[in-house]
């Protein structure tokens, strides 16, 4: 009920959709999550056998009942959802919101480690996000400088402040420039 009535705001719904968007392209990235399952089914994996022998009862209710090879095919399932999830996630973004067919996208900021690339508040570690962004999307990026500095400007784009926004399909490239505080 309550996100019925927010998405009725065009800023919030932008909001929603390209935080999602990005999302997709960072916290749901398959390389991301794969790797993540594969950890932790590395890391249970001794255990498996042990524990499904343990549970086992003498019944004939096979169907009831995990083995080791049960439990790889699984894990193969799930490797598949990582997968196929961001496509399906932005289809059904589109589906619901009419946000568009998606648009190649790249962005590339870099900070001399002097400061912190953001995504719609979503920390970019490497300053890099790239994939398909819905055509009628733009994606916020920003940069915080580090402590002990201030942002001075971009490279690129030296009348931008540190948020600039990109539109879907465009390659962005950049980097943001800082200045150390002066104390005196």
């Amino acid at each position: 009920l309550m996100f019925a009535s927010l998405s009725k705001n065009p800023q919030f719904l932008r909001d929603f959709c390209s935080r999602l968007v990005v999302h997709v392209l960072t916290t749901f990235k398959p390389e991301r999550t794969l790797k993540i399952l594969d950890h932790m089914a590395g890391e249970i994996r001794p255990e498996m056998k042990r524990h499904i022998n343990r549970w086992r009862w003498d019944w004939k209710l096979t169907r009831l009942f995990m083995t080791t090879d049960d439990w790889e095919q699984n894990l193969d399932q799930l490797r598949e959802f990582c997968i196929k999830r961001p496509r399906i996630m932005l289809s059904i973004l589109d589906r619901q919101f009419g946000v568009g067919k998606t648009l190649a996208t790249s962005i590339n900021v870099t900070t001399q480690g002097q400061g912190h690339v953001f995504a719609e508040n979503i920390p970019l570690d490497d300053g890099r996000l790239e994939g398909p962004v819905p055509a009628s999307l733009d994606i916020v990026v920003s940069v915080k400088p580090a402590p002990g500095y201030v942002f001075k400007g971009w490279a690129n784009h030296p009348k931008e402040g540190p948020q600039i926004r990109v539109k879907a399909g465009q390659t962005f490239k950049d980097s943001a420039l800082f200045e150390t505080i002066d104390t005196h």
